[in-house]
């Protein structure tokens, strides 16, 4: 299994499990090579906020920034896919505006994070439907 590091940062008490067992659900997905690392840390508004801005231009929060270094040239030997940061303050937001559980919303944003670090995008129809099609097989099976 991929070396899995988890930060929380806020007061919201989160399980590093119920990410550990969603990982392991999308290395069977997306087959990818284990002898490596990812890092998910669990943010506010505040500082997702200030990611936003500085990474993409975008003065406002989001539900969740990744960081590829997957393919990265300036770290051709890095064994870390890359960085995930998931907004518990939108998370929690988009849960109750879309009826459903908070650890799901949570779930989702991991695993949309995970498949912006393999290269999957949603600028287009296309791109959005496959990246979500992964992303249901990954949740649901």
């Amino acid at each position: 299994m991929v070396k899995f590091f988890f930060a929380n940062t806020v007061k919201e008490k989160v399980s590093k499990k119920l990410f550990l067992d969603t990982l392991k659900r999308a290395e069977e997905v997306l087959n990818f090579d284990r002898d490596k690392s990812l890092e998910l840390v669990l943010i506010s508004d505040q500082e997702i906020r200030k990611l936003n801005k500085v990474y993409r231009g975008k003065d406002k929060a989001t539900d969740v920034i990744s960081f590829s270094f997957k393919e990265a040239e300036i770290f051709p030997n890095e064994k870390s896919l890359g960085e995930i940061y998931i907004s518990v303050e939108t998370a929690k937001k988009q849960a109750k505006d879309l009826n459903h559980s908070f650890e799901y919303e949570l779930r989702f944003l991991f695993i949309h994070g995970l498949l912006h670090v393999f290269g999957y995008d949603h600028r287009t129809d296309e791109e959005e439907r496959r990246m979500n099609e992964v992303a249901e097989k990954i949740l649901n099976d």
